[in-house]
């Protein structure tokens, strides 16, 4: 199901009030004996899992969840932020 704003441009499942924060764990580093360090990080997109459906704004249909995390990974891995999460906080 799609949201959509008059003019026909897909809007947020989740509004900004409720401060979209889905949460992913990604592997940072590893410690002296190997093992990866996971940390928790704000993907600042609404949960992929709603009751109301996946939000096409946050979780585009090119790629799977799973396929957007592994992609948020590998930005985040390379010290870039996630283009879809910046300008969020204006709103």
């Amino acid at each position: 199901m799609v949201h959509v704003l008059e003019g026909g441009e897909p809007i947020h499942i989740q509004p900004i009030k409720s401060m979209r924060q889905y949460l992913v764990t990604i592997p940072t580093h590893r410690d002296a004996f190997g093992r990866p360090v996971l940390e928790k990080y704000n993907t600042k997109r609404c949960n992929p899992h709603h009751t109301k459906g996946k939000c096409v704004v946050c979780w585009p249909p090119h790629l799977s969840i799973e396929e957007h995390t592994l992609e948020i990974a590998k930005l985040y891995a390379a010290g870039i932020k996630d283009p879809l999460a910046e300008g969020d906080e204006e709103e």
